[in-house]
């Protein structure tokens, strides 16, 4: 038996409608309930959207969702997307592509898991809706003018790039339409017979292999807001940047008007460019972030009073980012709140349930109802065999149903060898025989006892003091091969064979023996 096979009999508890608090449930339990509760309600609305206070707390959440049953192609991960606003440097396309393809599974209201921090969450974009109509399907048979698609991929923010290689490119061979959707894994290759589309498939991009054909291919905008300001807003942009020149330093005044006219030379023409989300404020009338697209669906809050905390954090940091940019002449004067949802829509979606074992809420958690889950963690027993063995003891004649869920059950077996009990690797029946250990495979890295379930799971972690948990693995897409030196521009980072990371400076001409 497998850990995800004992998670379904766990007794389902309700998921209720509208916002609640789940009281004494600790960290090690979160996933499980979770899980069980994705995998087994009959729910019209599947959108689950967790969030979390860190990404390494997002990672571990996904790697026990996944070894708890939930298919991993539904997971999706929700990071900022809002690096620009830092520095000017070019658009992290990894993680937009990695928000697009969150954002539209929320917004598709296809059965999905989005895991966020409380930052990203709080992210202003486009509204749903406009996300949806912005959005192009590509179906095989569809009849379709090659130029107006290259023209709409365009208007998405989709970038011409021989050959593509990075999620938000394109590229046309004839009647060959190579695209890597924001939001994809691979790009995919699309054949045109005339106007038609004949056939469509996936493919390595550095092999230039087929890897699957697709029947239908989804592709979202690129960018969080599309450029579109009107003359007014312009105008006002305008007055603003020359009002705001006047308090700065004269280097910083010039920088700020050449930077501000720079920019609104691109918005003239609708045209993307690398500093975009710098006048999301004047693009963005709704206001929307991630949780508008959870509709009818449920989020789940990781510790609230550690969300609430990192939210403000984060607030911080860019507002000091902001402020520093703007004595500089860099930007014009912006807060974080006009780039960020206020702190409260955390909490104020239609289904909201938080899972704590603080039992400490910030003021925006207004919970309709609290309930007393009483789950207990385990991780005082990790490191002490002596007192484990003997609360195992207790467990058994008090006829608690203890599971041992293992990657190692020799070993597990030889560490549960001094207890009096019986161990059996067998199938957990619901009524549970006295004095028995069960032993499954697959290890959360953390137990619990759940009193009112009357079951206690044992991991690695509490038997042999260590038990890692197997994080997912990540397919790399950063960098780009190249075929020889000349490839290499100066600033590129290489790993040299002898000396290990560097940067490459360039080309220098030497004289060697005279």
């Amino acid at each position: 038996m497998h850990v995800r096979d004992w998670v379904r009999t766990l007794s389902p508890l309700p998921l209720p409608k509208g916002r609640h608090e789940w009281q004494s449930v600790c960290a090690e339990a979160q996933a499980p309930l979770v899980a069980s509760l994705f995998l087994k309600a009959d729910l019209k609305d599947q959108r689950f959207l967790i969030v979390t206070p860190n990404y390494e707390r997002a990672l571990a959440w996904e790697a026990k969702l996944v070894l708890l049953g939930v298919p991993e192609r539904v997971i999706k991960h929700l990071p900022s997307g809002q690096g620009g606003l830092f520095d000017d440097a070019p658009p992290e396309l990894n993680a937009l592509s990695d928000r697009a393809r969150a954002l539209s599974a929320l917004a598709s209201g296809e059965p999905s898991i989005v895991i966020a921090s409380p930052v990203s969450a709080l992210e202003q974009t486009m509204t749903p809706q406009e996300f949806r109509s912005a959005t192009v399907a590509l179906r095989i048979e569809d009849e379709v003018d090659i130029v107006d698609l290259m023209r709409r991929l365009v208007a998405l923010g989709y970038e011409s790039e021989e050959p593509v290689r990075r999620p938000g490119m394109f590229s046309r061979r004839g009647g060959i339409l190579d695209i890597f959707p924001s939001g994809g894994d691979f790009p995919v290759r699309s054949e045109f017979f005339g106007d038609f589309v004949e056939s469509m498939r996936t493919f390595d991009s550095e092999s230039q292999r087929s890897i699957v054909d697709v029947k239908r291919l989804t592709l979202a905008p690129v960018r969080p807001v599309m450029p579109r300001l009107g003359l007014a807003d312009a105008d006002r942009v305008s007055c603003m940047s020359e009002e705001q020149a006047k308090h700065l330093e004269p280097e910083a005044a010039e920088h700020l008007r050449d930077a501000v006219a720079g920019d609104l030379a691109a918005l003239a023409t609708n045209a993307y460019f690398d500093r975009l989300e710098l006048y999301l404020p004047y693009l963005n009338g709704g206001g929307a972030c991630a949780f508008d697209y959870v509709g009818e669906g449920y989020v789940f809050l990781d510790e609230p009073i550690e969300l609430q905390i990192q939210a403000e954090r984060g607030r911080e940091d860019l507002n000091h980012a902001l402020e520093n940019r703007h004595r500089r002449g860099e930007t014009l004067s912006q807060t974080a709140d006009d780039f960020l949802a206020p702190d409260d829509r955390i909490g104020t979606s239609a289904n909201v349930l938080s899972l704590s074992a603080l039992n400490a809420m910030p003021d925006w958690m207004k919970a309709d109802e609290r309930t007393e889950i009483n789950i207990t963690s385990l991780a005082p027993y990790r490191g002490r065999p002596e007192s484990l063995a003997q609360s195992v003891i207790n467990w058994g004649g008090s006829g608690l149903k203890i599971v041992v869920a293992t990657d190692q059950p020799t070993r597990a077996r030889h560490a549960l060898g001094s207890i009096d009990l019986n161990i059996v690797a067998d199938e957990v029946p619901d009524e549970p025989k006295p004095n028995t250990v069960y032993l499954i495979s697959g290890n959360l890295a953390g137990g619990f006892v759940w009193t009112d379930e009357k079951a206690v799971l044992l991991t690695d972690a509490e038997l042999f003091g260590v038990g890692r948990l197997r994080l997912p693995q990540r397919r790399f897409r950063e960098g780009a091969p190249i075929a020889t030196v000349l490839d290499l521009k100066p600033g590129d980072y290489v790993v040299h064979i002898q000396f290990g990371i560097g940067m490459y400076r360039g080309l220098v001409t030497r004289e060697v023996e005279g």
